[in-house]
């Protein structure tokens, strides 16, 4: 928030940007809000579950706030963006060519393209706000996506994604809109803005199976670390004390504080 507010804002591009805050950390690590107009607790349910009900939270206060925006940029709580010209030409792209959002591919490796209609980026994504409205795209109620059909998924030997559960929504409602055309998948493909200069957003597959993303992308400003280190290397190269938060990260020595010792993955509950 304070790249948002020391950065963003005053380079005069947006004028005012509203920011929600979805919170589901323990309540005493965030007692009142900070540089957000409006914060959002919501129950800290796990990592896929979690998260989506962040992004449902977030979705429906702007709702609630009734505030007259256009567009939507997501950004997940470990993922800073310091160039906001880049912001710019996305939502002025989007704008142009009459698109619908812009997201990566969440299957892409080095030697293997993605498809975004198999899965598209939750973490960062630029979303047409009163399209989104007007087709529901959210909640994405996760939730009872998982009640539903948990089983199904276990037994297919696979898990319930959010990236998965975005593309379906985004699907469906291109789909609603087209009365079942036929070349709906060409339709969706050419409604996405996917953001080539974050292609592919993994680097490989590890021993274990797990996907291993790159976390920093210099030139578009995308910093997605989860390592407290390698974020406070990044933003003391860029001079970036932008704020009381920033500044301490960069002059720390003893980093334990940040995000309380958790790192990816770990429970907060």
């Amino acid at each position: 928030m304070e790249i948002i507010r020391n950065v963003w804002e005053k380079t005069n591009l947006f004028g005012k940007v509203n920011i929600v805050h979805s919170y589901n950390g323990k309540k005493e690590w965030y007692l009142e809000k900070y540089l957000e107009d409006s914060l959002v607790v919501t129950e800290n349910k796990g990592h896929f579950h979690g998260a989506a009900n962040l992004l449902d939270a977030g979705f429906l206060e702007i709702e609630r706030c009734k505030w007259d925006v256009d567009y939507l940029v997501f950004l997940a709580a470990d993922t800073w963006i310091t160039k906001p010209d880049f912001i710019l030409s996305l939502l002025n792209e989007i704008k142009e060519k009459k698109l619908y959002l812009a997201t990566n591919t969440w299957d892409a490796l080095p030697d293997k393209p993605g498809n975004v209609l198999k899965a598209m980026a939750s973490d960062f994504f630029v979303l047409d706000y009163k399209w989104a409205l007007d087709l529901n795209i959210f909640p994405l109620d996760y939730g009872k996506f998982k009640e539903k059909y948990e089983d199904l998924f276990y037994y297919l030997g696979g898990q319930i994604m959010v990236e998965k559960i975005l593309m379906a929504h985004v699907f469906r409602a291109i789909h609603n809109q087209t009365n079942n055309d036929p070349e709906l998948p060409a339709l969706v493909k050419n409604k996405i803005k996917v953001i080539e200069e974050r292609e592919p957003v993994h680097e490989k597959i590890d021993e274990n199976g797990l996907w291993v993303r790159k976390m920093y992308w210099p030139k578009i400003g995308l910093i997605t670390n989860h390592k407290s280190e390698e974020k406070k290397k990044i933003l003391k190269d860029l001079g970036l004390n932008v704020g009381p938060n920033c500044k301490k990260l960069i002059n720390s020595e003893n980093l334990d504080y940040f995000n309380h010792g958790f790192s990816s993955f770990q429970s907060v509950n």
